[in-house]
């Protein structure tokens, strides 16, 4: 992945540009409250209490949710009620697409609705990392979840579709037929990524689907790319990772090997688990907040907390699956390897805590392909 800060010269055009990633990430944001309101509103009540989704029936809910002249029309009337014909599409949450171009971005090409749908149904199968065998929907669908953030997400411009244009030191997009084609000049890059930037600009390294993001202010663009090192091409070698106990083994050809240990993630992990359950006692000890003998504002104030403490443990679990996998992709490079073969654990635990070992392999996966070697589990 490359990544180059870009700016604009024309003021009024850069403010435009920020205003539109706004409105993308708004409309994810409504798009994600529309599927969550859509699975809860046909879900089935469990004698234990839970909800059990029904995918068909809130497709179908989703549409008369965002329905509008265009995509409804009454065929019968059958007792009471009425009989719709909907077009609630196979692909998941297509039935938005009419609501998406008229209401949350009607000024969007039809490449930024992929890119949207796709974005919020990735975070809503995406697997908790406090609990990985259930995914953010399911837990959202529980109540154990809130709305899913997409303050940091980026709008995507396939190759294909938006068919961005690489210059000599700009690129030039089109997402939003109100701005129009607009044309980003790349800032000063170093030496490494100007020829990196070099070799994607003339094709040598292919690109992928270019992302488009701000953040802080600053315009950025994120450039997949797949490379072929020639070191990889020596079939073979292979690294072998798996977990003993506490410790993820790293073993090379040649009888190198290397150990990553994770006892500072294990005492962090127990420690944050430590501050949550003296939350969950104060948030116990206040009382219902819908009864008048129950304390609102100390039951609020609780609650809270643990929705940062649960914010802050899934960053750090994926800064510690950032950096493990970036170690082992460092150590294919080194020791020359094809590929790396991970025997991922039993059980999604780390010690006597639970790990997401899915986004560990995920991380893996893409930072091998960038480096031009393969992952097999």
């Amino acid at each position: 992945m490359l990544t180059v800060d870009v700016w604009i010269e024309d003021q009024q055009i850069a403010a435009a540009v920020r205003s539109s990633l706004a409105r993308y990430r708004g409309a994810c944001r409504q798009m994600f409250a529309a599927l969550a309101c859509a699975q809860v509103g046909v879900a089935t009540i469990q004698e234990d209490g839970r909800l059990r989704p029904n995918n068909d029936a809130a497709a179908l809910s989703l549409a008369l949710l965002t329905a509008n002249p265009e995509i409804t029309k009454v065929v019968g009337v059958r007792g009471n009620g009425l009989t719709y014909s909907l077009s609630v599409g196979k692909a998941p949450g297509y039935a938005m697409r009419q609501w998406f171009f008229e209401c949350l971005y009607p000024t969007a090409r039809s490449f930024v609705w992929d890119s949207a749908r796709r974005q919020v149904w990735s975070r809503w199968t995406a697997m908790d990392p406090e609990f990985p065998k259930a995914s953010r929907g399911w837990l959202v669908l529980q109540g154990a979840r809130g709305v899913a953030e997409f303050r940091r997400v980026g709008i995507e411009l396939p190759r294909a579709t938006a068919k961005p244009e690489l210059a000599e030191r700009a690129i030039r997009l089109h997402w939003d037929k109100a701005i129009g084609p607009v044309t980003l000049t790349l800032k000063t890059l170093d030496r490494y990524t100007w020829l990196k930037w070099v070799e994607i600009r003339d094709d040598i390294t292919p690109p992928g689907t270019l992302i488009l993001n701000e953040r802080d202010g600053r315009l950025r663009v994120n450039i997949p790319y797949e490379q072929v090192d020639e070191a990889a091409v020596k079939l073979g070698r292979v690294l072998r990772v798996h977990l003993d106990g506490q410790r993820l083994v790293l073993i090379g050809p040649d009888d190198v090997s290397d150990i990553i240990e994770t006892a500072d993630a294990t005492t962090h992990l127990t420690t944050m688990r430590v501050r949550r359950e003296l939350w969950e006692a104060c948030r116990r000890s206040s009382g219902s907040p819908s009864q008048p003998w129950g304390n609102r504002r100390a039951w609020k104030r609780s609650q809270r907390h643990l929705y940062l403490a649960t914010r802050t443990r899934e960053r750090f679990v994926m800064d510690c699956n950032h950096a493990w996998s970036r170690r082992v992709t460092s150590r294919a490079v080194q020791w020359d390897c094809a590929a790396v073969t991970w025997t991922a654990p039993a059980t999604s635990t780390l010690g006597e805590h639970t790990w997401p070992w899915s986004q560990f392999a995920q991380f893996l996966g893409y930072k091998l392909t960038e480096r031009g070697r393969s992952l097999t589990i």
